[in-house]
């Protein structure tokens, strides 16, 4: 059955997901979600965002579903679903629409936001997990995402931090930008949002990724890399995985407790829109 918030425009194909219309280009490699989903079961890096994730959600609720756009393989929609949440999720690669429905997530859109055609105030809650840094006009597409938000709907997002960290992995994956958690509140309050929730996450990663990525880049050393190689880099597994999440455990406790970190590879926010 169509959920309320999904316009009747939509059809759903053989496979169970909701297809739309019209097709829009999109600013992703092709075939690159499929790489991640072979790592993200056995990767630090995911289960540590997600349980961030989960625990600022659960400390600022949705009031209704929650539309996570650009959801690659379903990952943070299936955590948050495990955690009692309504989850929709809105893929416009077909290769991760279909892993994100094959692994139980009933409502799966393969479509562009844009191309989905919401109702304006429609939507109680948006999920944008790694997907801004993505769009090359990052306030209008807020401020679309905002028209379709209920009067104080919430938007909960996740980017890359740090324009110093910038490096060929960002390349490989159409990055346009990094942030601070400062910059994007004011990328978020320019849309009509205001925030709520802030912090840094994975904070012990800011060195490697410093020395092993970005320096080399900025001094002109640009290191070969592609979508196998940015994948890889999140599937630590093994005893230094296992490692890692002990550490990283201390943080995931301490953003459930409402804390915030002054520093991290991440930026987790949680917004509300204006009134």
């Amino acid at each position: 059955m169509l959920p309320d918030v999904l316009p009747p425009s939509l059809r759903q194909d053989e496979n169970g997901l909701w297809i739309s219309k019209a097709r829009s280009k999109i600013a992703y490699p092709e075939g690159g979600l499929s790489h991640f989903r072979d790592v993200e079961q056995d990767s630090f890096w995911f289960r540590h965002r997600n349980r961030c994730i989960a625990a600022a959600v659960s400390r600022h609720p949705p009031d209704g579903a929650i539309v996570d756009v650009g959801a690659g393989t379903g990952f943070v929609a299936s955590g948050l679903q495990a955690e009692g949440y309504q989850v929709i999720v809105v893929e416009p690669h077909i290769d991760g629409a279909l892993v994100a429905r094959r692994g139980g997530l009933e409502h799966v859109v393969c479509a562009s936001f844009e191309d989905v055609g919401f109702a304006s105030s429609s939507i109680a809650a948006i999920g944008l997990f790694d997907v801004l840094e993505h769009i090359e006009d990052e306030v209008a597409a807020l401020a679309r995402f905002s028209q379709v938000l209920k009067p104080e709907g919430r938007l909960y997002i996740t980017v890359p931090s740090y324009q110093f960290l910038f490096s060929s992995e960002d390349l490989v994956v159409n990055h346009f930008r990094r942030y601070t958690v400062g910059s994007c509140a004011r990328v978020l309050a320019s849309a009509g949002f205001e925030t709520e929730y802030h912090s840094y996450l994975f904070t012990l990663l800011l060195p490697p990724i410093f020395v092993l990525r970005a320096l080399p880049y900025r001094l002109g050393r640009r290191q070969a890399a592609d979508i196998e190689s940015v994948a890889a880099a999140h599937g630590i597994a093994g005893i230094t995985g296992r490692a890692i999440d002990a550490v990283l455990d201390l943080e995931a406790r301490w953003i459930a407790r409402g804390g915030r970190l002054a520093f991290g590879s991440s930026c987790l926010l949680v917004a509300r829109k204006a009134q």
